[in-house]
């Protein structure tokens, strides 16, 4: 078997407030404490069904199905993973999940609980891995290297109601035709631990160019940085996203060495050389004593 460079697209919604939110209400009375049982419970069911329905708006075909593409619950967020076969279909996808954080988050700013997005792309089988434990049929894999811990490092750097992008994701989307409702404002730089070489990363943030963005706290401007900027900068124009994303490369390498690709022939060297190897072992591996 040889391997193919493979990317995936990983996609979080998380719900902001609900941990102060369960104390009070579980420390106060009965009722309110099923209330907000119910409330998380809807999330969990309610959430997918509703990028479903922005995903099949946007007719985007099979292998782009929210509800059957939930990688895993963590707390009070639901992480998606898809299989990136079409940069311009990922690009749709995201638009599709930007609609229904948007729309959700909306329901949610009534009461005491707001939604956050992530969006991230990820590289296999080189410099990513995916892992399975045990050996049960059907079991579901997890998903381990430097881009995964990008991914939730960059949690920290968004806030409710925002839809956070990592700086590969926001160059596929910057060489697509525009979705409609993805503008993109580079609010910031952040230190993520123990991700290149202790380099601050970009932060990036969507934003509808029609809806308004969803109402942020009256503390935000005054305390968050990356809330100021995004309020006082103009969006950040797609070819300055691409120039950015070469000089933020340059910078920091060996962390990051290329875009995500896939087609072997756009791989860097060491990742050909890695894959190679890889592909060997498995071979190898195969082939037995």
């Amino acid at each position: 078997m040889t391997l193919k460079p493979e990317v995936r697209l990983f996609l979080s919604a998380d719900i902001v407030g609900s941990s102060v939110y369960k104390a009070e209400m579980i420390a106060g009375d009965v009722t309110r404490a099923i209330e907000w049982s119910e409330s998380i419970s809807g999330f969990f069911r309610d959430f997918p069904a509703l990028f479903q329905r922005h995903a099949d708006a946007r007719a985007l075909g099979s292998g782009c199905d929210p509800m059957n593409s939930v990688w895993k619950l963590l707390g009070d967020e639901i992480l998606f993973v898809f299989d990136v076969t079409d940069f311009a279909q990922t690009t749709l996808l995201c638009a599709a999940f930007f609609d229904a954080l948007v729309e959700y988050d909306q329901d949610l700013a009534r009461g005491p609980l707001r939604l956050k997005g992530l969006g991230w792309l990820a590289q296999f089988p080189f410099p990513n891995v995916e892992v399975r434990a045990g050996a049960r049929s059907g079991q579901r894999a997890d998903y381990i290297g430097p881009d995964m811990d990008i991914g939730f490092r960059l949690a920290d750097s968004t806030r409710a109601g925002r839809f956070l992008i990592s700086i590969e994701l926001a160059e596929q989307i910057a060489d697509q035709p525009p979705t409609g409702n993805l503008v993109i404002h580079h609010v910031g730089w952040s230190g993520l631990r123990g991700i290149n070489g202790g380099k601050p990363y970009p932060v990036f943030w969507a934003r509808d160019p029609v809806r308004s963005p969803s109402a942020f706290n009256p503390w935000d401007t005054h305390t968050c940085e990356l809330t100021r900027h995004f309020l006082a900068a103009p969006p950040i124009a797609a070819d300055a996203i691409l120039d950015l994303g070469k000089r933020f490369r340059a910078a920091v390498r060996p962390w990051r060495p290329a875009r995500p690709y896939l087609d072997i022939a756009h791989a860097p060297a060491e990742h050909r050389e890695a894959i190679a190897l890889l592909d060997a072992r498995s071979a190898g591996a195969e082939a037995g004593p």
